[in-house]
C-alpha cells in the first residue's frame, strides 16, 4: 500500500472554507485573468509592441489592484473567524487562494503560522492545560536546535572568511538565520500547538504542519496502545484508512472513529482516515479525557 492515497476522497470530509461574499464568487476568473495580463504585458514589452515603461506601469497597476482586493478579502476573512469557529489560518488561506495559486497561498499561510508560533511562544500564550495534551517527550527537535545554535556562529564566520563576495556572505547568512528561525518555530510549536479539544473537536497535531481534526461525536473508542510508525518516521503517515501521528517513530494511543475524517498535510487535505495512532506524553489522561467528553469506549491498556 502506497503512502500517497487518493486525495480526492478527502473532499467529503474536508474542512469547509470561508464562504465568499456574492460579489467575490467569480474571483477564480479574476486570478487567472490577472496572471494572464501580467504575462501578456511582459511579452508585449519584450517584443517591442509595448514600451517597457508602459508595461511596468501596467503591471504595477495590476499588482496594486490585486493587493487592494487581497486586503479587502483578508479583512473579511478575519471578521468571519470572529463569528464562527473557523481558524484564522483557514480563513486567510481561503482569501489568498482567491487571488494566488494554491501552492503560493499555502506557503504564505505557513510562513504566517511560523511567525505566529514564535509570537505565541514568546508571549507564553499556550492552550489551556485542562483541554490540551503534549507530545514532546520523545521529540529530538530540542537537541537538533541546540546543535544548530552552537554551530551557526561558526558557519557565519566561515562564510565571512571563505567567500570573497559581500552579497554571497549576506545571502548565506540570511539563509542560515532563516533556517534557524524555522527550527526554533518547530520546537516552539511542541508547546504552542499540542493536541487540543476545542469547539466540540479534538484537533490532533504534529507541530503546525500536520493535523487531523476529529469531531468528538465521531470517536468510537480510545485505546492505550503503543505502536511503531511505518518506517519509524515522525509526523503524519497514512496507510489505507489508518494514520499515525508519530513522535520519535512511535505512538501511544489508538483512536477508532465511526466514520472517516480528513487528515491534513501542510494545510492541504491529504487522506480520509478512520483509525488514528497518536503520540502523547500522558496516554492515560488523554484516553480518559477524550472518552469523557466524547462518550467513547475506553480501553485502559492493550499490549503492543
Amino acid at each position: 500500500m502506497h503512502d500517497h492515497p487518493n486525495k480526492n476522497n478527502c473532499s467529503r470530509t474536508a474542512r469547509p472554507r470561508a464562504t465568499p461574499a456574492p460579489c467575490c464568487i467569480p474571483l477564480h476568473w479574476f486570478k487567472r485573468a490577472l496572471w494572464v495580463l501580467v504575462v501578456a504585458s511582459g511579452l508585449l514589452a519584450v517584443t517591442g509592441v509595448l514600451e517597457a515603461g508602459a508595461a511596468l506601469v501596467l503591471v504595477g497597476l495590476l499588482e496594486a489592484a490585486a493587493l487592494l482586493l487581497g486586503l479587502v478579502l483578508l479583512t473579511r476573512a478575519l471578521r468571519e473567524t470572529r463569528r464562527s469557529d473557523q481558524s484564522w489560518s483557514a480563513a486567510i488561506l481561503a482569501a489568498l487562494s482567491a487571488l494566488l495559486p494554491d501552492q503560493l497561498a499555502r506557503f504564505i499561510v505557513l510562513e504566517l503560522r511560523t511567525v505566529g508560533t514564535l509570537a505565541r511562544w514568546l508571549l507564553h500564550r499556550f492552550p489551556a492545560p485542562a483541554r490540551s495534551f503534549t507530545y514532546r517527550k520523545r521529540s529530538m527537535l530540542g537537541l537538533l536546535l541546540l546543535v544548530v545554535l552552537l554551530t551557526t556562529p561558526g558557519e557565519l564566520l566561515l562564510f565571512h572568511v571563505l567567500l570573497p563576495w559581500t552579497w554571497a556572505r549576506w545571502l548565506l547568512a540570511a539563509i542560515s538565520l532563516y533556517a534557524l528561525l524555522w527550527l526554533l518555530a518547530l520546537w516552539a510549536s511542541l508547546r504552542v500547538h499540542p493536541h487540543e479539544i476545542a469547539n466540540h473537536t479534538l484537533v490532533l497535531r504534529w507541530l503546525y504542519l500536520h493535523e487531523v481534526p476529529v469531531p468528538l461525536d465521531t470517536v468510537h473508542s480510545v485505546v492505550i496502545q503503543s505502536a511503531r510508525a511505518p518506517s519509524g518516521r515522525d509526523g503524519l503517515i497514512v496507510r489505507g484508512d489508518t494514520a499515525w501521528l508519530a513522535v520519535g517513530g512511535h505512538t501511544d494511543v489508538l483512536l477508532e472513529l465511526v466514520h472517516p475524517v480528513c487528515a491534513y498535510r501542510f494545510l492541504r487535505p491529504f487522506a480520509p482516515v478512520r483509525r488514528i495512532h497518536v503520540a502523547v506524553d500522558d496516554p492515560a489522561r488523554f484516553a480518559r479525557t477524550v472518552a469523557e467528553v466524547s462518550g467513547a469506549n475506553e480501553t485502559p491498556v492493550v499490549p503492543a
